[in-house]
Order: C-alpha cells, then structure tokens, then sequence
C-alpha cells in the first residue's frame, strides 16, 4: 500500500521523507532556538498556499509585523493571501496577562 505524501516545499527534505509528509499525519517540528522550525513549518504553510489551501498560523512569539517582514525577505508575501482570506495569522505575542484574564473572565 502506498501512503500519499505532501510536499514540505524543500525539495531535498522531500527526497529523504520519500516524497514529503504522509498525508493525515500529525508532525511535532522541535529544537533549540535558530535551528529553522519557523522557517520549516512557514515554507510547508507557504507550499499550501500556492496550491490553493487556506493556512492558519499562530505566533507565541513573534507579531504579525515581524513575521511578515521575516517572510518577505524569502519572497513569501503572506499578506496577499491574508487579503484573499486565505492566510491568517494570531498573534498571541502580544497578549498581555491582563488580556487573558479579561479573555477568561468572559
């Protein structure tokens, strides 16, 4: 039986994954800081994108400023997808304890 793949978007990494990410498969991206997990998962969501599914991405640690500015520089122009309601992005950066307290009060 053969299992349907999905394509990270990085060729090299597909070729050891034989083709890519099992379809229906749940994956835990880890490691230490700078070591590409944000680069990794965005170029996966970002794969999605161009073949026309819709992506959500929630940040713990970077605004939604930060990450589109990031993302431009690797010609990834994620707003244009937000635009088309497409791509969204939460931006739980910014949330302040009094926020969450408000939010759970509610």
């Amino acid at each position: 039986m053969t299992i349907e793949r999905i394509s990270t978007g990085i060729a090299n990494l597909d070729a050891l994954m034989e083709g890519g990410i099992p379809k229906g498969f749940t994956v835990l991206v880890a490691g230490n800081p700078g070591t590409g997990k944000t680069i990794l998962s965005t170029q996966f969501l970002y794969e999605g994108l161009l073949k026309g599914e819709s992506a959500l991405y929630v940040s713990f640690s970077e605004s939604k400023n930060q990450f589109y500015e990031n993302f431009n520089r690797f010609g990834m122009k994620l707003a244009d997808f937000e635009r088309d309601n497409k791509f969204a992005f939460l931006d739980f950066a910014s949330v302040t304890k009094e926020g969450i307290a408000d939010a759970l009060e509610e």
